[in-house]
């Protein structure tokens, strides 16, 4: 049986971009983003094959996008965390898309592995050869790119160590020994974000204490921005919902009324008489029911009712019956 040479090459054409081979352009905050400051914040003349798809009815949380900026402008590691459908993930997606910026989402699920991330090798046509993983492929693919570890507070211990040097703000490099100790430098214009539900040190909540890990505090300190990423105001979750829904006759009086109901229920959260809130998805779910059936109450039993605890299932629809007052 003859033995397999082992090769260093990949298992897959990886694209390096030349550098400088995408126009940057800068972007005024204040047009851009509808933030009133002075700034202007470097992107890409032009989306690439992995810029987000842009949302126009998507609205900005002020003063969390403007500090998501200053740390894309200081070259922190940016981790945002908050609740379950806050949008933590949007927020990132559309400063991409508004930028002009790649983003290469790598979920920290239970099915990924260092294998999965760093790359191991593989025999192929009679030899073996070494087969990137997401990350280095992430830093190797594209110029002008968000690393987005997606859901990072669910990472495991061997894929975790693996960030510790990618996430050093004045190093950056990631280390492939299964690829002969070949070192890759974090590109310029490349930006490292994190999404999670915690903030890596447990959960206060009791709401994601299945899938989440404590994480190792020297990770913790590498992230330079940290943003805690709560619910959208009731004004602006209405102006989302207009923005959204007003060309399909969704009316003021109709946004006033479900953001009322949603910020009722969430606060009876925060006050602990619920066991969990109704998030900015829920919101939209429900709209998009109601605006199917003509019906609100039905629709909210289709969008969330029907899922929830029997005691939170009947406080929220009392809430819902007496408008959200």
């Amino acid at each position: 049986m003859t033995t397999p040479a082992i090769s260093m090459l990949s298992s897959r054409p990886v694209r390096t971009p030349m550098l400088g081979s995408r126009e940057k352009k800068s972007f005024p905050v204040r047009e851009t983003f509808g933030i009133d400051v002075p700034l202007t914040i470097e992107g890409y003349a032009q989306p690439d094959r992995e810029t987000p798809a842009l949302d126009p009815g998507y609205v900005f949380p002020k003063e969390d996008t403007l500090a998501f900026l200053l740390g894309l402008q200081m070259g922190d590691r940016i981790l945002v965390h908050g609740h379950t459908g806050t949008g933590k993930t949007s927020l990132v997606e559309q400063v991409a898309a508004r930028l002009n910026f790649n983003v290469c989402k790598i979920n920290f699920d239970g099915g990924i592995g260092r294998d999965d991330l760093v790359g191991t090798h593989v025999v192929r046509g009679g030899e073996v050869v070494f087969q990137y993983g997401v990350l280095p492929r992430a830093y190797r693919d594209y110029e002008g790119c968000f690393v987005l570890f997606d859901e990072w507070d669910a990472i495991s211990d061997e894929c975790a160590f693996v960030l510790q040097r990618p996430l050093q703000k004045d190093d950056g490099r990631l280390l492939i020994l299964e690829n002969g100790g070949e070192v890759l430098s974090l590109p310029a214009g490349h930006h490292i974000v994190a999404t999670a539900n915690t903030a890596g040190q447990g959960d206060e909540s009791g709401l994601y204490t299945t899938g989440t890990r404590v994480q190792n505090y020297a990770q913790l300190n590498r992230f330079g921005t940290t943003i805690k990423l709560g619910y959208l105001s009731t004004a602006e979750e209405a102006q989302m919902l207009l923005k959204r829904f007003s060309p399909a006759g969704f009316k003021k009086v109709e946004a006033d009324l479900f953001v009322r109901v949603i910020a009722k229920v969430r606060e009876a959260f925060a006050a602990g008489t619920l066991s969990s809130p109704l998030s900015s998805r829920d919101l939209i779910n429900w709209c998009e029911k109601y605006l199917a059936i003509g019906d609100y109450t039905k629709a909210a039993k289709y969008a969330f009712l029907n899922r929830m605890a029997p005691e939170d299932s009947a406080a929220v629809a009392g809430i819902i019956q007496r408008g959200g007052e």
